[in-house]
């Protein structure tokens, strides 16, 4: 009844282990490590951030704009909106 599994999986073949190839250790420093704190600019990110050049851009939503394109450098003091426009709409919704 399992004689058709054997000729679409057959046993694993060991691998031979190629010379030359060893395994290395990378130093962590000068390496930036990531930080998750969190940035409070007043509006809710409606986006998947893009990463461009060290800076995110992403849309964000705040009451009194609606939704705009807002870019950040991972600070608070360096999180700005770059759009201001048909708010009375609801935003530009890029």
């Amino acid at each position: 009844m399992l004689s058709h599994l054997k000729r679409r999986f057959p046993a694993s073949r060991s691998r031979k282990r190629r010379p030359g190839l060893q395994f290395q250790i990378e130093g962590l420093e000068g390496r930036t490590m990531l930080s998750l704190t969190a940035i409070n600019f007043g509006a809710t990110v409606s986006s998947p951030p893009v990463a461009i050049g060290g800076n995110l851009f992403f849309a964000a939503t705040d009451s009194s704009h609606g939704t705009q394109l807002w870019m950040s450098n991972g600070t608070s003091a360096g999180t700005v909106r770059l759009s201001d426009g048909n708010d009375s709409y609801g935003g530009i919704n890029p």
